[in-house]
């Protein structure tokens, strides 16, 4: 019996990715602020390095230098968050669109489960290049106004391009594409 093994090489095109101004409302963002304000008087937000998402899986390297928590970490119903609560309007509308730009995006409309990672940036703070252990990763971007640092910008490397920061963006784009702030 002669056993024939025909391999199929795949190149994998270039993603799309959304991005969308002004996603929260200026009510929304009040409540998104009030939430965000309680959480630094809490000392929620842990040191860079205390999760294992911030390691390089392989080399263990440190990946970011912000200080982050996971909402989960504080809430038992996650539901009871304004944040979860407004950025769920994300699998509406954004989401059809998002899933409809190209093949790697349509798992996003059977994705059954959300994690929430909450980061505070201050200046020189980055995170490495890395993909995320997800589906689909969504950023929402907020700082105060005026804007009293620079950079926050997001590169994704497979496609060599820059999304500008801009407070209250919305950025989507499958999470196994590497990126950067």
């Amino acid at each position: 019996m002669i056993r024939l093994s025909v391999g199929y090489i795949f190149k994998m095109r270039d993603f799309e990715y959304l991005v969308k101004d002004n996603f929260f409302s200026k009510s929304e963002l009040k409540f998104i602020w009030d939430e965000l304000s309680a959480f630094h008087e809490l000392g929620l937000f842990k040191p860079a390095s205390t999760h294992n998402s911030d390691y390089h899986k392989t080399t263990k390297a440190v990946l970011k230098t912000s200080d982050s928590f996971f909402l989960h970490e504080y809430y038992r119903q996650l539901s009871d968050s304004s944040i979860v609560n407004f950025t769920d309007k994300v699998i509406n509308k954004e989401a059809v669109d998002f899933s409809k730009m190209c093949f790697a995006n349509r798992s996003i409309l059977g994705t059954q489960r959300s994690n929430f990672l909450v980061s505070y940036y201050s200046n020189n703070n980055d995170y490495k290049l890395h993909k995320d252990n997800a589906v689909t990763t969504a950023l929402y971007w907020l700082c105060a106004e005026p804007k009293a640092f620079t950079g926050g910008d997001l590169y994704l490397s497979d496609l060599d391009e820059w999304v500008e920061f801009k407070s209250n963006r919305l950025v989507m784009f499958p999470s196994q594409a590497f990126h950067a702030v």
